[in-house]
């Protein structure tokens, strides 16, 4: 790829893409690697929208280091969930490099959702699937998951996501993949234990506490 080209792929709302980002959008066939702002979604979704983040797909390598991360808690994990799947990225990215039984992109906006799925198509995975799904209303399915998060949304909805699916963290002790956590501390005053953190890339893994008990 020359350089002007890597610059156009890196113009994009301050993303820095890396050349394995490029590789993967292009040798794989998928559209992944632009921006879309809150906006622009407003379309196809209603009351959550104020609390959504844009759509921006989490880069190759830190997203290699997060489930690495993940694999090393020596978890058997039935299920990659990704909330915010935006197109897809991080589920194609999870078939392809990594042993998951099942792959779950959540979305709310159906219009990024039929552009997962066109991807789906041409990526040709069975075990990966797209649901056109509110994350404040979402519950996980049984089974013990990696439930990964790209700063979907803000503390209302993490909050929301949370309870909603309480019982399902102190049941399957579940785990969370937080990439860029700013809203790390509403896991944390919510019962979960810190597995892992890269400060400087703000990146981190949680599991809930198996003695906490939720204050009301």
């Amino acid at each position: 790829m020359s350089i002007g080209n890597l610059a156009i792929f890196n113009n994009r709302a301050g993303y820095r893409a890396g050349i394995d980002d490029y590789l993967f959008e292009k040798l794989n066939r998928l559209s992944l690697e632009t921006i879309v702002n809150r906006e622009i979604l407003k379309n196809t979704v209603k009351v959550n929208l104020k609390h959504a983040t844009y759509y921006q797909p989490i880069t190759c390598r830190n997203l290699k280091l997060l489930l690495n991360e993940a694999h090393k808690t020596r978890s058997s994990f039935d299920h990659f969930i990704d909330i915010g799947a935006g197109k897809g990225k991080a589920c194609f990215y999870a078939a392809k490099h990594f042993k998951f039984r099942k792959i779950t992109g959540v979305e709310f906006s159906h219009g990024l959702v039929k552009i997962a799925n066109r991807n789906k198509l041409i990526f040709g995975d069975r075990n990966v699937s797209f649901l056109s799904e509110d994350a404040a209303d979402f519950l996980l399915p049984r089974g013990k998951c990696l439930v990964f998060l790209y700063n979907p949304f803000n503390d209302v909805i993490l909050e929301k996501f949370i309870s909603n699916n309480y019982t399902h963290f102190k049941e399957y002790e579940s785990l969370i993949a937080y990439a860029y956590d700013v809203h790390r501390e509403t896991l944390l005053v919510n019962g979960f234990r810190t597995l892992f953190r890269s400060a400087e890339r703000k990146l981190s893994l949680y599991q809930l506490r198996s003695h906490f008990q939720k204050q009301r």
